[in-house]
């Protein structure tokens, strides 16, 4: 009689949600990781993300959704809820609010290794600059439009408004383009900054530059990557700025597919006149 309760509780419960589509997804990540800094012995890293996605399509054909994420690594005092976000879609392209990220974070410099070393880093903190908290984007053809706008504060009560960006890109015959703009706009920044992104792809070989420059500084960067065969590719990254004392980061890391959504990756490399590598494992759930 209990269970017989328990199921019609059930059912009643999700009646209001029938019509909307709910998909709990995740990946985990775990493996060998060492700085090279000094006094930073190597250890063990492991994280877990849980991603909830809810949607549901209204009598006009437009899609409204929700989703966020449980994340959880090692060293964290507590998993925590991040990332959230509602949007909109349909035939006019997509409104996203929430914690989303300017437009120019939509593009970068490749990284290597299970979890990254870091090669990245140094160039893509002159890529983006300033706050978002609404994002649209939009395809046509081969052109993609990414354009984000700060209307309020952070989530730390900083004031934002008037913070925007956009990105722009093209993709065809295996050659990518994409140039993105964000502008800071508070009055103790009040800066731009402009990236442009290259990538080429013929056969199992993919070459990629990326350049990004402010009122300050520039930074460069390059990777190219091929598949050795279908579960195996082998990269390589190096990263450079002109900011005073920053040093070139160099590395090579591989990626094999071991099926089942499973795969080993590692990498070696030089970042701040560190040795860094990591090897471990990627899960997809």
């Amino acid at each position: 009689m209990k269970k017989v309760l328990l199921a019609t509780s059930a059912l009643v419960a999700s009646a209001g949600i029938a019509s909307a589509d709910i998909a709990l997804t995740g990946s985990a990540d775990f493996g060998f990781k060492d700085s090279g800094a000094n006094g930073t012995d190597a250890y063990i890293h492991n994280e877990i993300d849980i991603n909830v996605v809810a949607s549901t399509t209204t009598d006009a054909g437009y899609t409204i959704g929700a989703s966020f994420d449980i994340d959880d690594q090692t060293g964290a005092t507590a998993g925590s809820v991040s990332d959230q976000e509602t949007y909109i879609s349909g035939p006019f392209g997509k409104i996203t609010v929430g914690d989303v990220s300017a437009a120019a974070d939509g593009h970068g410099l490749a990284d290597v290794g299970f979890d990254g070393i870091g090669i990245d880093d140094d160039v893509e903190a002159i890529r983006a600059l300033g706050t978002a908290d609404i994002v649209y984007t939009t395809t046509f053809n081969d052109m993609s439009v990414t354009v984000s706008y700060a209307m309020g504060t952070t989530a730390a009560g900083a004031a934002s408004d008037g913070d925007y960006g956009i990105l722009l890109g093209f993709s065809n015959s295996g050659l990518g383009i994409t140039l993105g703009y964000d502008v800071d706009d508070s009055a103790t920044t009040n800066d731009s900054r402009t990236s442009l992104g290259l990538t080429y792809s013929v056969g199992g070989i993919n070459l990629a530059g990326f350049f990004a420059d402010n009122s300050t500084n520039s930074a460069t960067g390059f990777s190219a990557s091929y598949a050795m065969d279908a579960a195996t590719t082998v990269t390589a990254v190096y990263g450079s700025t002109d900011a005073a004392a920053d040093k070139s980061d160099f590395g090579v890391g591989f990626k094999t597919s071991l099926g089942g959504g499973v795969s080993l990756a590692g990498g070696v490399g030089r970042v701040d006149s560190n040795t860094v590598t990591d090897l471990g494992f990627n899960v997809a759930f």
